[in-house]
């Protein structure tokens, strides 16, 4: 039992190295300084950036453009 656990977790561990040089030879090609979790992270925060970016827009819109409704919701 403990020899498969092993063998599992060295395969898991291969194939994670696998794909660490895969991204790291890639960043390096593009010249790209961000690491994945920035990468994971960066749709999370816009989330909250477009929301502060509808809301100050909403503030500038005059409540008589057909947009103003839009906006709002």
């Amino acid at each position: 039992m403990v020899d498969r656990s092993l063998e599992i977790a060295a395969a898991y561990y291969t194939v994670y190295l696998t794909g660490v040089n895969v991204w790291q030879t890639k960043q390096l090609q593009l010249d790209d300084r961000m690491d994945l979790s920035s990468y994971l992270l960066k749709p999370v925060q816009r989330m909250g950036k477009y929301a502060l970016l509808l809301s100050q827009v909403s503030k500038e819109c005059p409540q008589t453009h057909p947009d103003y409704a839009d906006l709002k919701v």
